[in-house]
């Protein structure tokens, strides 16, 4: 009987006796059996509901961390809730720790010491060992940049309020670079060839140097200190762009100079028109951009888009539309602009609209593919109102308004 919690034999047996031929009274008290003192929980049903729901919550994870002390605090707060006061900051829980770890006992909820650490699971679960490996492997990661707000594990980032709004090539390549090493962790990708489609802007096609930096005589303009060539004998060969000793030691040694240490023969007289018309066509100034350079460090390929064409170019769609949801939730008022920036880009998340761009981007490829012309495409896939001129942005100004 007492496994069970209740009365032992002789117990009951006493309170027979005293039933039978005891005194009435002493058998109706509240010494023993029955109902004592009034449950605080009877007029707070739903309180008592809600407080089992949140200790279940709490304990059903791996390092469960719930004690009677967030219970009592949980039902102190939602008491003062449902009964509209305020509490006096002087004054205990409403429930007592005590009597709230009586609550989980009676819930049936164990008291367990764990004798395995602080965090005794999932150390070696295969998303935590991937997350390990990858801030070994790039600590950079998980660090705050100053002037470009990442979301969490994406290379997806804003500029930071207060910095200079435009992406430039140096901040391009930083965030390609973060999507190019967060890649080789993704599980779908792995055993795969990558190659990644860009927009064909200035700030992605930007080379490290062109033949256009360049002058012809020395000591003139030069923005890059060298340049590199593969010789005939296929080995690399690394060019100064400045003079390493006097009498000309500092200056920049022009395309003439270079090109004798290219072993490229020119006409005497030759003029810079006619000096770059000639080095064009040469290796070492057949030079990729920053970005496909970059991408070939980690075996990514990159395509760059044909100008002027926004229907194969998704993120002209993700723009379209968060402009579109921000013009309809907007007062046009600075703090409200900033919460809704992310809700637009959550609400593009949550309703797949990346799924309509992908796919109109590979139908639109497939209609080139099939000999169709600019114009036909822009009326199959946006309608009849499309016409094949493109019309170059007018520039908004004070005396347009």
């Amino acid at each position: 009987m007492k496994e069970i919690g209740a009365l032992s034999s002789q117990t009951c047996q006493k309170w027979t006796d005293i039933f039978i031929s005891g005194d009435f009274d002493q058998f109706c008290t509240n010494n023993r059996g029955g109902k004592r003192i009034e449950n605080f929980y009877e007029g707070f049903l739903e309180l008592e509901l809600e407080a089992k729901l949140v200790a279940i919550e709490r304990c059903r994870n791996k390092s469960a961390d719930f004690t009677a002390w967030d219970l009592a605090n949980f039902v102190d707060q939602k008491y003062y809730e449902i009964t509209n006061t305020t509490k006096n900051k002087n004054t205990n829980f409403v429930r007592f720790i005590q009597l709230c770890r009586l609550d989980l006992r009676r819930w049936g909820f164990r008291f367990d010491s764990n004798s395995k650490g602080t965090y005794f699971e999932g150390h070696e679960h295969p998303k935590i060992v991937i997350h390990r490996e990858r801030l070994a492997l790039y600590p950079e990661l998980d660090d705050n940049v100053e002037d470009v707000v990442y979301v969490k594990k994406t290379a997806i980032g804003s500029i930071n309020i207060g910095y200079d709004p435009y992406f430039d090539n140096s901040t391009i390549l930083a965030q390609s670079e973060r999507l190019f090493k967060l890649l080789q962790f993704k599980s779908e990708f792995k055993n795969h060839n990558i190659a990644a489609i860009v927009n064909n802007a200035t700030t992605h096609t930007a080379k490290p140097y062109v033949l256009s930096d360049f002058d012809k005589s020395i000591g003139v303009r030069c923005t890059t200190d060298t340049i590199e060539n593969i010789d005939s004998q296929g080995r690399l060969q690394v060019i100064d762009c400045f003079f390493k000793s006097s009498p000309n030691n500092g200056l920049s040694e022009g395309l003439l100079e270079i090109s004798r240490e290219l072993n490229v023969k020119l006409p005497p007289k030759v003029k810079r028109e006619q000096l770059i018309d000639i080095l064009t066509n040469h290796p070492a100034f057949k030079v990729t951009s920053r970005l496909e350079q970059l991408a070939n460090k980690y075996n990514v390929k990159i395509h760059f888009l044909p100008k002027f064409h926004c229907e194969l170019n998704a993120i002209e769609g993700v723009w379209c539309y968060q402009k579109q949801f921000i013009r309809k939730n907007t007062n046009q008022t600075y703090n409200l602009m900033l919460k809704i920036i992310p809700q637009s880009r959550e609400n593009f998340r949550t309703r797949y609209v990346d799924l309509k761009l992908f796919r109109r981007f590979w139908c639109t490829l497939h209609a080139y593919n099939e000999g169709q012309t600019y114009e036909q495409v822009l009326k199959s896939f946006f309608g009849n109102f499309c016409s094949a001129p493109v019309q170059s942005y007018r520039r908004i100004t004070n005396t347009n308004l």
